[in-house]
């Protein structure tokens, strides 16, 4: 059986079904968790949806949180996506990377090169947000 989570589907639902009212509440969408971020970094908003790398994160960054509700858990959808040339991740020394700079882009590609027994040092990490990655 095949278990898909919902994400932040919910809140978009309660908006939907008029769930959030909006003298109460008002869901504002970002293209990147790093632009949540720094809208709550710069008390844009109020609340985030964020997952616990980026609590932490802002955790470690001297933010004070609290997380009131855990929406969803992950079994691990983040991938590495690269051009039609690259096919093993032994392709990737010598090139580029574009990794969001938060704590599980980090960790996604730092732990994929240990894997592939790869030195870190062999590739050049551009901090991208998730929407300019793909270009």
């Amino acid at each position: 059986m095949l278990f898909r989570s919902p994400g932040y589907e919910p809140l978009y639902l309660a908006r939907h079904n008029n769930y959030l009212h909006a003298n109460k509440a008002h869901l504002i969408e970002f293209s990147s968790a790093s632009q949540v971020i720094q809208a709550y970094r710069n008390e844009l908003i109020d609340a985030a949806a964020l997952t616990l790398d980026e609590v932490l994160l802002l955790v470690a960054n001297g933010e004070k949180l609290k997380i009131v509700l855990v929406m969803d858990i992950s079994a691990g959808g983040d991938a590495i996506i690269g051009q039609s040339n690259i096919k093993t991740m032994s392709d990737v020394k010598g090139k580029r990377v574009g990794v969001e700079n938060n704590a599980l882009g980090a960790y996604v590609i730092t732990r994929a090169l240990e894997l592939s027994g790869i030195d870190r040092h062999t590739i050049s990490c551009v901090n991208l947000g998730v929407g300019e990655q793909e270009k």
